[in-house]
């Protein structure tokens, strides 16, 4: 989408309940930036595709050990992973944001911790090592203690999934020593999911309904895909036709599952629920797989399938519908690991001279290349929230660091934003609109030449006496720190000198 799609939205300045759940879910917010301008003046703008950057990526750092990665994202742009602590030392879990250090999450007393999952509410989940050496599941809140979620009576337990109620599932040892999936959240006790029939199950995703999916072994041995919830019977999701087994990767709100499962033809994507049989998702035109890793509340599933020279690709697919083949940034690869409720799509492709970069990417139009890091020559994207924001990793100079990659146009609304909150100054709002014009019509360098202007221009409202106020805006220095820095990323993003 372009910045003048984005622009022309709507007419009137949101109100505070329209600005509360915007942020709460995550989603941009759009101005009334075109409705001084000259009709010629927007209609510069193209509604296609541009070939400047659509991502700025940002670095979130590490702990000292040169390695970090993106590993969830939630709705408000926070990411959770893990980090090496030094070069050769243990990795511990993390959360991090854009302009905020790292976050260490710590252990419970051991050398190693990683974090799986992060809701909207900032809550987080993963595995930590206590003293004695034994893992187990955790939640925290970032500045809280972390909160040992215990096992079922066995040693250890390893989180996997949180849902915005703070449950979390995963797989915990049993008294007897087999190991179950469960459902546990803060001060209550894990609750054992069961399995199938055979000896071990484990959780690998949770709805906010508290439906989980994961996979268990049956009586005979093979390994099937479930939905289960506390206090009921766990439900086998079965296997496709001709087929053994299946596993699940991901569930979504209604409670349709995906994942793959063994067939007559091969191991296929599919789509399953606890009222639904299994639908195979199929493969591309010569290709003989496909892997499901993702589904949204739309039910479209993101994942990977062969196609007719046995190079993995992207796809998009539904149940009933044929797989569509999201393309590379050049080369001959790409994988999808998630999608998002808009059905944007992240994960890694290929480029023309082999190497892998991170994508969005959206039926029906070109893969966009979210990035590199300064001095880098990879990245891959891992998770995509409700905003199309990326997080995963990254190659730097001395390593790998996690990244947080925002599209543009959703820095840009939020700085509209922020311009109305504080005035709104009408030379300010008339910069940024052209400089989203020139953006849209790929004239880089006046893009540049605006966003410099508004920079100045957001300086110059400060007043120069401190406590005196300005003639033409009440705006504070701190005010225009963040303005400035808000619009300096954008540039750095585009290039700009």
């Amino acid at each position: 989408m372009t910045w003048a799609l984005v622009a022309l939205k709507v007419r009137t300045k949101p109100s505070q309940e329209r600005l509360e759940k915007a942020t709460k879910r995550g989603r941009a917010l759009t101005l009334p930036l075109w409705a001084s301008l000259p009709m010629s003046v927007a209609l510069m703008a193209p509604l296609a595709a541009a070939e400047l950057p659509k991502y700025a990526m940002r670095d979130l750092g590490e702990l000292g050990g040169y390695f970090s990665q993106g590993n969830a994202i939630n709705d408000a742009g926070l990411v959770a992973g893990e980090a090496r602590t030094t070069p050769d030392g243990p990795y511990h879990a993390i959360v991090a944001g854009a302009g905020q250090p790292m976050l260490d999450l710590g252990t419970f007393g051991g050398n190693y911790s990683a974090a799986r999952g992060i809701n909207n509410s900032g809550q987080v989940a993963g595995t930590a090592r206590a003293s004695n050496g034994i893992d187990y599941a955790f939640v925290v809140k970032p500045g809280d203690p972390m909160v040992n979620l215990g096992s079922l009576g066995g040693a250890g337990s390893s989180g996997h999934g949180i849902n915005d109620a703070g449950q979390v599932t995963g797989v915990a040892s049993t008294a007897d020593g087999r190991f179950h999936a469960f459902i546990a959240s803060a001060g209550q006790p894990m609750v054992d999911l069961g399995t199938l029939g055979g000896s071990d199950s484990a959780g690998e995703a949770i709805n906010d309904s508290g439906y989980v999916t994961g996979n268990s072994l049956t009586a005979d041995g093979y390994i099937h895909a479930f939905v289960a919830v506390a206090g009921q019977p766990m439900i086998d999701l079965g296997t496709l036709p001709g087929g053994t087994s299946s596993e699940a990767h991901d569930i979504n709100a209604s409670g349709q599952v995906t994942g793959i499962a063994s067939s007559e033809g091969g191991m296929r994507a599919f789509v399953a629920s606890a009222s639904q049989p299994m639908i195979s998702l199929g493969v591309l035109p010569g290709g003989t797989y496909s892997w499901g890793s993702a589904i949204n509340d739309a039910g479209q599933v993101a994942g990977y399938a062969g196609d007719a020279g046995g190079n993995p690709r992207a796809f998009l697919a539904a149940a009933g519908q044929p797989l569509i083949d999201l393309g590379t940034l050049g080369g001959d690869a790409s994988s999808a690991y998630d999608v998002n409720n808009a059905g944007q799509v992240t994960g890694e492709a290929q480029t023309a001279d082999g190497s892998l970069h991170a994508f969005a990417a959206s039926a029906g139009q070109p893969m966009v290349d979210v990035g590199l890091l300064p001095g880098g020559t990879f990245s891959g994207g891992f998770a995509i929230n409700d905003a199309g924001e990326v997080t995963g990793w990254a190659g730097t100079p001395d390593g790998y660091h996690a990244f947080l990659a925002t599209p543009l146009t959703l820095l840009y609304s939020r700085l509209a934003e922020d311009v109305m909150d504080v005035g709104p100054d009408q030379k300010l709002l008339k910069q940024l609109r052209l400089a989203a014009v020139y953006y849209d019509a790929q004239d880089l360098q006046a893009t540049c030449a605006q966003l410099a202007d508004f920079n100045s221009q957001v300086e110059k409202l400060v007043p120069k006496t401190p406590g005196a106020k300005s003639s033409h805006s009440k705006i504070t220095q701190d005010q225009a720190d963040d303005l400035t820095s808000q619009s300096k990323v954008i540039m750095d993003a585009l290039g700009c000198p």
